[in-house]
């Protein structure tokens, strides 16, 4: 059917997105954007109205209408539905993001069928007129995330579909108590690290250990590898591979990375770590044993088995950022070929959710993921400031307080002159601590 959209409301969905950065350019920002007053302003008011009117001028039921009004102002993924529906235009896939939609609104809006099928043609021409306009004005502004390609988006459409055509109508009140539930404890586990050569394998709080990792594109050109935060491999990129040579910190970061999701107060997205060298001793591979992998973890962590349906739902709504740690793990090359295929199909049943995965650079090639669809970074040798800081720490988690300036020194001295090139390692400086420590100099 025929729409005409309202160019105000149009204007007002521009803005918002530029304002809470979820436009198609920081989607997966968007899915970390903090709630807050500024959330409920007039404006915001508005455009909730403006929503409604134009659903209800196309025969959506008013109740309906306020319903997917909140979803669109409500979803984390707002960036996402303007990426989908943009890279919809091409022929190939021009009635897919509708379905998707569709869907979603079924899921989360609490829509029946036929008021979903009606709504999705209406948000699919808004948010095409929306990325017009975004497009002509040219208002984005900060980093940008890489858009997913069209096979990424709607490689898997069929059994994403199957999917969640079996996800039914999950308790949402449920889900989102679990979610809470998980995080506390996500935050917990990962939040403490074991060190084997650290006092017979002690845990010890992450933070008072971690130094932030140097991370770097993996570009042709070393003058083209723009340097990457920690925090923004989740918050940059939907596809990120990260590695490194063995104790360089990949799966450390993991577990900083995935203790920073959970701790964060909007409480939205859930990280779920997935340790590949654990999962390839499956019998059978695929993305279905990956969720029940999953599933089993999540229930031994929690004690409790999770509610119907809540992790297929948090994957399709993008809430969730799933980290694949150790691909090279996976010892044999055939089954390491299989696990990355799983992986990648996994990704296309779920692209709103966040894929990490690590591996070190040896042996990689052997199963590579594609570079123009998966960004690549590398961990960085430590630099001598990030030795100094490791150390101190080190020494401080022994001693206390207590000379600490002395046997770091001591330490960071002694170990330039005789293994400068091993204390570029994280794992080999800590064990080069122990040793030094042990010693008792």
């Amino acid at each position: 059917m025929r729409l005409d959209i309202d160019p105000n409301l149009v204007n007002l969905l521009v803005s918002y997105a530029a304002n809470v950065g979820a436009d198609a350019t920081r989607w997966v920002a968007g899915k970390f954007r903090q709630r807050t007053d500024g959330d409920a302003d007039t404006s915001v008011a508005t455009l909730n109205l403006s929503i409604q009117a134009q659903l209800s001028a196309s025969g959506v039921r008013d109740g309906d209408a306020e319903k997917v009004a909140a979803f669109i102002l409500d979803t984390p993924i707002l960036g996402y539905l303007f990426m989908l529906v943009d890279a919809g235009k091409s022929g190939d896939y021009q009635d897919l993001p509708r379905k998707e939609i569709c869907a979603l609104l079924i899921l989360e809006a609490g829509l029946d069928e036929v008021a979903a099928g009606v709504a999705s043609q209406v948000l699919v021409a808004v948010l095409q007129a929306s990325n017009e306009s975004s497009s002509r004005s040219a208002r984005r502004s900060g980093r940008r995330s890489r858009p997913l390609s069209g096979i990424q988006l709607f490689g898997a459409q069929e059994a994403k579909r199957r999917l969640l055509s079996k996800v039914g109508s999950p308790s949402l009140s449920d889900i989102r108590e679990y979610s809470s539930s998980f995080r506390r404890e996500m935050g917990r586990k990962f939040s403490r690290i074991q060190l084997q050569h650290l006092d017979n394998g002690t845990e010890q709080q992450l933070e008072d250990l971690y130094v932030e990792p140097e991370l770097r594109l993996q570009e042709p050109s070393a003058a083209q590898r723009p340097e990457v935060k920690p925090a923004e491999v989740i918050t940059l990129f939907a596809r990120a591979v990260i590695q490194g040579p063995a104790g360089s910190g990949k799966s450390t970061t993991v577990r900083r990375l995935a203790t920073d999701v959970a701790n964060r107060s909007n409480g939205e997205v859930v990280p779920i770590v997935v340790e590949l060298r654990k999962y390839s001793a499956q019998q059978a591979l695929g993305p279905q044993i990956f969720l029940e992998h999953i599933r089993q973890s999540v229930t031994q962590l929690m004690q409790q088995a999770p509610p119907e349906s809540w992790l297929e739902y948090l994957l399709a709504t993008g809430r969730a950022v799933v980290f694949f740690d150790g691909l090279d793990e996976v010892l044999s090359a055939g089954t390491r070929a299989e696990v990355r295929d799983a992986v990648i199909t996994f990704a296309q049943m779920f692209p709103a959710s966040s894929i990490v995965v690590t591996s070190r650079y040896t042996g990689y090639d052997l199963a590579p993921l594609d570079k123009r669809e998966w960004t690549h970074i590398g961990v960085e040798e430590l630099r001598e400031d990030q030795v100094h800081e490791y150390a101190s720490r080190w020494f401080k988690l022994k001693d206390g307080e207590a000379d600490i300036g002395d046997r770091a020194k001591g330490f960071i001295d002694e170990s330039r002159t005789y293994a400068s090139d091993l204390r570029s390692n994280p794992l080999m400086l800590s064990m080069l601590c122990s040793i030094y420590y042990a010693r008792g100099d």
